[in-house]
């Protein structure tokens, strides 16, 4: 799965510089025959493996170490051709892939034979393979495919990954599912098979970024990053199928050229980088979050005018490793990185979806348990969550942050959404008043605030309506009205008072008869099952208004407003209910109001 990169040796580039965050990265090892280490193989924590090629000499170049990696020696050995990729099973079977063979030693590399592979052509110019257990895959120029299922001791060939793409490097999480890598042109290219290699099917992963992919790697069986050309990081969750752009490496104001990619799980990873142009610097970042932050751990020069980075990989004990070579004239050669072992891994915060509710004060404090959604509580020595509260205005979806942090300082979040809901009645408290009829009109009546005493509500009352809400001279006496208090959150309650409806006094002088103009002859039939007729008797031309409520006071048809002719005049009134209930039929004469009771029978 090793990248397939070019560079070009022209910048001269002297000043030495290395600095570290994080755990270390230490140059063990520099070379000064100019050869180039290409790949690593760690089958277990003691044996390792890191190979490449001497460009002068044309043949194999092999480091074999059998003590954790503290020392490294060179095996002489037969294979004449320059090696791109290499895996051990382990401490004494592994597999080199040359740029036109593919060798297998069994006694830990001191002897190696040349696998057949039939009828391939003479010079397939491999760049990369990976081994899934007894199956593995090798590509090569112009989108070469070979597999193997019998452990790699014979290769038979597929149908091209794409015969237009240079492919960089190729990586599969199980036998059926592998991503390859590469570019078309100027432009990056990547390619999903969920057959084992019998098909491949490109893929559309936008962005901004020209371009080509340079590795891949999957991180479990879901989670697969590939990297390239101008910082780029690409992250897909669902084996392949879809993905995202994520966080882009950059040195201070430039944007690197990504060579290789290890992840040790969905979340933590590294990435290595040189510059885009110039090749002059050496990076290595990590990110704990699956790319969305990176931390960079390494920068140097290691005193050359060009390195190039091209494998990192962590052994069993947890152990770092990179490789690659490096320019500068008279002292070419390779390099070989070794990272301190990893300690436990950083939190990983787990959130979780949920609703809290306003208490009586109007507000809710919120507490991790809220959101936790599972994280580890090992090793956990804080954990917190923002926003603490919230109030009554903040009803709704709202967004809640989940920071755990580690004994050592290590942070991790999480974002969950919190339904935040007030559920609480307002408290109706209701009085009793007394109401004198107009005595003009022979009518009055009231609004939800005429009969509050003080009712209240955790946030705040919106609206405050009373029933029955009007009042003729036939009820007189003493009423029951229902006062109903609605919050601005939906949440209603309701209580009763006492209304005494008292007769008035005429005040009108025989010359005030503006109200007299217009009077009710009564509705007919009444009570009525669907419609009934409201009959007005005018002796003098005037302005009215002519509606129709509901018991509760809602307007349910607007029949007239104008000027009116003397005369009787008959207006048609339909109910919209197929229920029995009471209408009250409103006339406004000069500002004068006068009502009559409809009763609607079934």
């Amino acid at each position: 799965m090793k990248p397939f990169l070019y560079f070009s040796f022209t910048l001269i580039f002297t000043m030495a510089h290395t600095t570290s965050m994080g755990q270390k990265w230490d140059r063990i090892r520099e070379s000064a025959n100019f050869e180039i280490l290409e790949a690593i193989s760690f089958p277990d924590s003691i044996h390792g493996w890191m190979v490449g090629n001497k460009p002068g000499e044309n043949r194999a170049y092999i480091l074999h170490s059998d003590d954790k990696g503290e020392t490294w020696s060179e095996q002489t050995s037969s294979v004449s051709d320059q090696l791109k990729d290499v895996h051990f099973n382990d401490s004494l079977e592994g597999f080199v892939l040359g740029v036109n063979s593919i060798q297998k030693t069994i006694d830990g590399g001191d002897n190696w034979v040349e696998i057949e592979l039939g009828a391939l052509s003479d010079n397939p110019l491999f760049v990369g393979f990976d081994f899934e257990n007894e199956t593995a895959w090798a590509v090569g120029d112009g989108g070469i495919l070979i597999k193997s299922t019998d452990g790699g001791d014979t290769w038979s060939e597929k149908n091209p990954v794409s015969s237009d793409a240079i492919i960089a490097a190729i990586d599969f999480s199980n036998p059926d599912t592998g991503v390859a890598v590469g570019q078309i042109g100027t432009d990056h290219f990547a390619t999903l098979t969920t057959d084992g290699g019998e098909s491949w099917s490109p893929l559309d992963i936008a962005s901004e970024i020209g371009g080509a992919f340079f590795d891949v790697a999957f991180a479990d069986q879901s989670t697969v990053y590939a990297v390239g050309r101008g910082g780029f990081v690409v992250r897909s969750d669902d084996a392949g199928v879809t993905w995202q752009e994520m966080t882009r490496i950059q040195s201070i104001v430039t944007y690197l050229l990504n060579t290789s990619v290890y992840f040790t799980d969905a979340k933590r990873g590294w990435v290595a980088s040189v510059h885009q142009s110039t090749s002059a610097m050496m990076y290595i970042h990590r990110t704990d979050d699956g790319g969305v932050t990176w931390i960079r751990e390494i920068q140097s020069t290691l005193k050359s005018p060009k390195v190039g980075v091209t494998d990192i990989l962590f052994s069993e004990n947890g152990t770092g490793w990179a490789c690659g070579w490096r320019s500068s004239g008279t002292s070419n050669g390779d390099f070989i990185l070794e990272r301190d072992a990893l300690g436990k891994p950083p939190p990983e915060a787990i959130c979780k979806n949920g609703s809290v509710y306003l208490d009586a004060a109007g507000e809710v404090t919120l507490t991790v348990s809220d959101v936790d959604g599972g994280t580890d509580p090992t090793f956990i020595d804080t954990a917190y969550v923002t926003p603490e509260n919230f109030y009554c205005f903040q009803a709704g979806d709202q967004n809640a942050l989940l920071y755990v942090i580690d004994d050592e300082g290590n942070l991790s979040t999480c974002e969950s959404t919190i339904s935040v809901w007030d559920t609480l009645q307002p408290i109706a408290i209701g009085k009793d008043i007394t109401l004198v009829l107009d005595p003009d009109t022979d009518y009055t009546s009231i609004s939800g605030a005429d009969v509050d005493d003080g009712s209240s509500d955790n946030c705040e009352i919106d609206t405050m309506t009373v029933s029955p809400w009007y009042f003729t001279s036939v009820d007189i006496g003493v009423q029951t009205v229902t006062l109903t208090v609605t919050d601005i959150h939906g949440n209603t309650s309701t209580t009763n008072a006492n209304v005494t409806v008292e007769s008035g006094t005429t005040s009108l002088s025989p010359d005030q008869t503006s109200y007299s103009k217009v009077s009710f002859l009564g509705n007919h039939p009444n009570p009525f099952n669907t419609s009934t007729s409201i009959m007005l008797n005018v002796a003098e031309s005037v302005e009215i208004q002519l509606n129709v409520y509901s018991s509760a006071g809602q307007l349910i048809e607007h029949l007239f407003e104008g000027e009116i002719s003397p005369g009787v005049h008959s207006f048609d009134f339909e109910s919209p209910s197929s229920e029995s209930g009471l209408y009250i039929c409103v006339l406004q004469v000069n500002g004068r109001t006068s009502s009559r009771k409809m009763i609607k029978s079934r």
